[in-house]
């Protein structure tokens, strides 16, 4: 029996109202910062338990969290002390709560970390079968509006983001590579990778400009 093959889809998803006291008080100041959220979870009792980064000052945050935040939480230092890497756990806003559930009843699952961006919405890639992802769609929240970025087969990092790249695209890219375009010092220019794939000098940098917009994108959380 031949396995169904895995399907991503990539979503920003927008809601009215999912925003906790302590996210609001970070996009309210400039000072401060939503990171990625590593783990997001529903647990059988209902409740949710998330991990997840602020970026800021540590002692701020601190103190944001003991005033604002009312779920059990857990903090530390990021690495490079620019914040805190935050566990929580406790109920959670209804939206979030119906958009895990129905993940999980989907059987999709969550390839992490989510971005929480400026605007307080998320953009979130899910990977499952076919009848899992196309099912996501019958139902999402009504107070939730989403906007499907890309979809397709599922390979796993770094080789989909390779793959979301053009067939022109990856030829130029795979060329640039194999002339030495990207070794220090570099080994060719432009008008050499030109010559070799058959177009002009300007398509070739307009092309890799493009190529390292995607895969910055891509990796940047």
């Amino acid at each position: 029996m031949v396995a169904d093959p895995l399907r991503f889809v990539t979503l920003t998803l927008t809601a009215e109202e999912w925003l906790g006291e302590p996210d609001q008080h970070v996009f309210d100041d400039p000072e401060l910062d939503h990171g990625p959220v590593y783990d997001a979870r529903l647990l059988p009792d209902g409740t949710v338990i998330t991990l997840y980064e602020l970026r800021g000052d540590p002692d701020q945050l601190e103190s944001l969290l003991r005033t604002h935040e009312d779920r059990d939480v857990a903090s530390a230092p990021t690495h490079d002390g620019s914040g805190l890497l935050v566990y929580a756990h406790g109920e959670a806003h209804e939206t979030v709560a119906a958009l895990l559930e129905r993940i999980q009843a989907l059987r999709l699952v969550i390839d992490r970390p989510i971005e929480f961006r400026p605007d307080g919405s998320l953009r979130v890639t899910l990977v499952g079968d076919e009848r899992g992802v196309k099912g996501l769609f019958d139902g999402i929240p009504e107070s939730v509006s989403l906007e499907i970025e890309r979809t397709g087969d599922y390979e796993p990092r770094p080789n989909r983001i390779y793959a979301s790249l053009t067939d022109r695209q990856r030829e130029i890219l795979r060329t640039a590579v194999d002339l030495g375009y990207y070794r220090r010092p570099r080994e060719t220019s432009y008008s050499e990778i030109a010559a070799v794939v058959g177009c002009s000098e300007a398509n070739v940098g307009e092309h890799i400009r493009r190529i390292e917009s995607k895969l910055v994108e891509a990796i940047v959380p």
